[in-house]
């Protein structure tokens, strides 16, 4: 079990590093070494050092060689990729892997390219329009590759995790997260055992039962586990978005800001900035764990305190003041309350709902 499956990143990480930069080593030694490397990087959120590793993957890809290694160097790409948020960067390396594996024997593989391709096709924000087309296709071709018995029957625990986790991002992709899912995952990886993976599915398991009514106190717990271990790891990319998700959840503290003077709460903030982006009162709902009636009242409750009378004017005082908490993505235009007031017409019904 090499240090940095199970965890020990402070042997791993100077050992990978000397390697990196040391001398020149054998291909199959050095794309060993680029797939460490990258996956370590990635999960301590060093962006420099990603980008150094794929610029070195991508020249080894290029080259060629075994296919089993040029699998297994695009499959941590991909994986690396999508925790930078390099959506499209990362279908290409995952579709490369899928590619690749699909002429070897390799029956470890099939999963960890379904895992991370699901994650990736889940992750990926749906308001992109010109990347539509290649999300798609890759959800397709990652959920075929779940559902393929030499995915589902592969040997070995770390496998049968890798298909775990697979399963239950795809319940991310093609409906609510599957909290019973997330807990198969979380107890697979525990078995391997790989802590920042186990934590990564507890995450995903927090997550899933915020969605689900009076689990609010055990998504708590899962994700305050989650966290503590990125933290003693030095998982920074996990624990940011350990963060995330509890201020969407509201599970931790705010950041005040400049939207004080309006009396906008943090809720106000986070839902305005939802709106900016383009949201339905549906998709706030779901983003921010609360009803599509109530995400309408914060929608109203802004526009009264900013003064306007639409979702439009209440995106362009945002921008200019800085007033709305970050979105990561966007959608179709709220139907906004005050929209009938400014124009005396009806709004057009929203088919997601409020």
């Amino acid at each position: 079990m090499s240090l940095l499956s199970i965890g020990d990143w402070a042997r791993a990480g100077p050992l990978i590093a000397d390697a990196v930069t040391g001398p020149a080593a054998a291909p199959v030694a050095t794309g060993n070494v680029l797939v460490s490397s990258v996956v370590l990087a990635a999960w301590r959120g060093d962006q420099p050092t990603v980008d150094r590793d794929l610029a070195q993957i991508d020249t080894a890809l290029a080259r060629g060689g075994h296919a089993d290694m040029r699998s297994r160097l695009a499959v941590a790409a991909a994986e690396a990729a999508t925790w930078c948020r390099a959506y499209p960067a990362a279908c290409r390396y995952v579709i490369a892997a899928a590619d690749t594996d699909a002429g070897t024997d390799d029956l470890d593989m099939r999963p960890q390219v379904a895992a991370v391709g699901l994650r990736l096709a889940a992750d990926w924000p749906a308001a992109e329009p010109a990347t539509q087309p290649q999300r798609q296709a890759l959800s397709r071709r990652m959920l075929a590759l779940a559902a393929d018995p030499r995915s589902r029957n592969a040997p070995g625990r770390q496998g049968r995790a890798y298909q775990r986790t697979a399963e239950a991002d795809a319940s991310r992709l093609t409906g609510p997260s599957d909290p019973a899912l997330w807990r198969a995952a979380v107890q697979a990886w525990e078995l391997v055992p790989t802590r920042h993976r186990a934590a990564y599915a507890r995450l995903r398991l927090a997550e899933a039962l915020l969605g689900r009514p009076g689990q609010r106190q055990l998504a708590q717990t899962e994700l305050a586990a989650a966290r503590e271990v990125a933290v003693r790891m030095g998982a920074r990319a996990l624990a940011e978005e350990a963060g995330r998700l509890a201020t969407r959840a509201r599970l931790g503290p705010g950041n005040p800001g400049p939207a004080d003077r309006f009396g906008l709460t943090q809720r106000e903030r986070d839902v305005l900035g939802l709106v900016c982006a383009g949201r339905t009162n549906r998709q706030i709902a779901a983003q921010l764990f609360i009803s599509p009636k109530t995400a309408g009242l914060h929608v109203s409750h802004i526009l009264a305190k900013l003064g306007v009378t639409t979702c439009g004017e209440a995106a362009a005082l945002a921008h200019q003041l800085d007033l709305a908490s970050p979105a990561r993505t966007g959608a179709r235009q709220v139907i906004c309350p005050g929209r009938r007031a400014a124009t005396g017409q009806e709004p057009p019904q929203d088919r997601d709902g409020e």
